[in-house]
């Protein structure tokens, strides 16, 4: 089973003198609204890593943010492109890993069913006021349906 340490406003949380995990749905939940907050091209050792979502600086080239700047029809539907991207290259990321660990551990994976994006349904955006509440509807392989809803504002 793969777990993560659990993270709340950007902090690590402690619990009984430990770091909290998360696993199941809530890692797969973290895990995707990291991705989408991390802006794209700023981590070296994952430089796909993150959404271009306030900008991207992969490939050296400042690309000006989707966030902070007027927001009309075409800015949300660039928005809700760039979200479906990362979510298709979050389950890409677990096919590679479910490929990899079932050469490894004959035929296992650390993954669980209900952490394994199955199909991505649904992402709709939209804008209150200089926030983008950015709606994800996932089926897991575990056959659950699941809702992601969260804001994102200008410097997530």
């Amino acid at each position: 089973m793969s777990s993560s340490l659990q993270i709340i406003d950007g902090d690590l949380v402690l619990n009984n003198r430990a770091f909290s995990l998360v696993s199941g749905q809530d890692k797969l939940f973290q895990d995707l609204k990291l991705m989408i907050e991390e802006p794209l091209g700023t981590d070296p050792l994952a430089p796909n890593y993150g959404s271009a979502l306030d900008g991207d600086w992969s490939g050296g080239v400042e690309i000006s943010p989707y966030i902070g700047g007027t927001m009309n029809q075409v800015t949300l539907s660039e928005i809700s492109s760039e979200v479906q991207r990362v979510l298709q290259q979050y389950q890409a990321d677990q096919l590679s890993t479910i490929q990899t660990e079932g050469l490894q551990y004959q035929g296992r994976t650390s993954l669980t069913d209900d952490q394994i994006i199955y199909t991505i349904d649904s992402v709709s955006v939209s804008a209150v006021q200089d926030v983008v509440i950015v709606q994800v509807i996932i089926t897991t392989l575990a056959g659950q349906t699941a809702t992601l809803t969260f804001p994102v504002a200008n410097g997530t």
